[in-house]
């Protein structure tokens, strides 16, 4: 096999971090089911129980892994090989965010990727989890997942019972999959000849849910441009970059916040009662425009089917990625704040290690170093050289990729030249 020396070196590598490393056991231990996947395998062993944690670091470190992962479901039996034999107990309630739900994420490096869906995930846990559905940070368990993302575990002993349907309105609560006209109306408030006046209102600041935190992203937003000090048009500019408003309705929103502090301090407190007044030529039209931007700006993102599944596997907080050697760290909301997964989620050491970087390999930052592979051969410390082997942009020295299947006639007939 071209590449037997390279997933040798994978296993190797995984196997010294976990002869001093474990996972960290979920609760209710015995009642989970485990499963593993292995480097240059596609099987996918599974419906595994075990007895204790250091029953299921044995079987690691005798066969090593590429991924560890657990059940978020209760079993009467974890080991039975199929579902209806396992005796469902309840299950953890699940929330994935990684990449994947970033707009533009494809157009970023992995650092970027990282820093914007841990703002996403931040916002998740705040503003949801904790913020709207009331749960406590203890029954919180926070993961960087060791790839492109994090996992929130809520193991409040209450949503256990939970079943689908009723998982899937709390990610519907969450993602809001509601026009923000929903929350938006615009009544007649004069006349001017044949021209009826109206008026935007949306929910006053104070109601709970979707409404009042609509109302107080728009009121900090405007009260933010009231009290910025640069000229007009540079505000003006900077709201347009913003949301996609017009130049000529931001600047009129802007000049309309630009006046006595008197007169915009009513315009300012109207909004906190759910008038969006600001005359000054700032039509409902322009304001719902706005109103649209910050609902948009506001929902809250997480794999869907993640949460929604009651027999879902999660990978294992404390084992390393397979696509990447990162470990997969535990987090206190305390400590996500300040948490730099591109430092304190590398686990292997940095003995020099002889790789092959491909063409397609890009530059990365890991340890607070920066790498930029050049295509052939090249020396990096083991953490590195494991991510770029792992993201399918390197081979260790020596190995070559393999040979791509044979073409079919259809497919050798249409590639040769007309």
């Amino acid at each position: 096999m071209a590449m037997e020396r390279t997933f040798a070196f994978l296993n190797e590598s995984f196997l010294d971090y976990y002869r001093t490393n474990e996972l960290v056991p979920p609760p209710d231990f015995t009642k989970r089911e485990f499963g593993f996947l292995y480097h240059g395998q596609t099987f996918f062993r599974r419906h595994l129980g075990f007895p204790d944690p250091e029953a299921v670091m044995r079987d690691i470190r005798k066969r090593t892994p590429a991924h560890v992962y657990y059940s978020t479901a209760l079993y009467e039996n974890p080991s039975g090989h199929r579902m209806s034999d396992k005796g469902w107990l309840g299950a953890d309630l699940i929330f994935d965010l990684d990449a994947d739900h970033i707009t533009g994420a494809d157009k970023m490096n992995y650092t970027e990727m990282l820093a914007a869906v841990k703002i996403k995930f931040k916002r998740l846990v705040d503003d949801f989890l904790v913020g709207d559905l009331g749960y406590s940070e203890r029954d919180l368990f926070l993961v960087f997942s060791g790839s492109r993302g994090y996992h929130a575990h809520i193991r409040d002993p209450r949503v256990r019972p939970l079943n689908s349907v009723a998982r899937r309105q709390l990610v519907d609560y969450i993602t809001k999959n509601v026009p923000a006209s929903a929350f938006v109306s615009t009544p007649p408030v004069g006349k001017t000849g044949f021209r009826v006046i109206r008026s935007l209102r949306i929910p006053k600041k104070e109601v709970g849910g979707w409404g009042g935190r609509l109302t107080r992203a728009v009121h900090s937003d405007l009260e933010s441009i009231a009290r910025d000090s640069r000229p007009v048009d540079e505000r003006a500019k900077d709201l347009s970059t913003r949301t996609g408003l017009q130049t000529r309705e931001s600047r009129a929103v802007v000049s309309a916040l630009a006046g006595p502090w008197f007169d915009v301090k009513k315009i300012l407190d109207g909004i906190e009662k759910g008038m969006v007044d600001l005359h000054e030529g700032v039509g409902p039209q322009t304001m719902s425009r706005l109103v649209d931007h910050h609902f948009e700006n506001l929902k809250g993102w997480c794999d869907e089917p993640v949460s929604s599944d009651v027999k879902r596997l999660i990978r294992a907080p404390g084992s390393l990625h397979g696509k990447t050697g990162l470990r997969a760290v535990p987090l206190t909301r305390d400590k996500l704040d300040d948490f730099d997964p591109l430092v304190e989620a590398v686990a292997l050491d940095e003995e020099p290690v002889k790789i092959t970087a491909a063409p397609t390999a890009k530059p990365f930052t890991l340890k607070g170093e920066d790498f930029k592979p050049v295509p052939g051969p090249m020396t990096l410390p083991r953490f590195a050289a494991v991510f770029l082997i792992l993201r399918r942009q390197a081979l260790l020295e020596g190995d070559t990729p393999p040979a791509p299947p044979p073409a079919t006639p259809a497919a050798a007939a249409a590639s040769k030249p007309g």
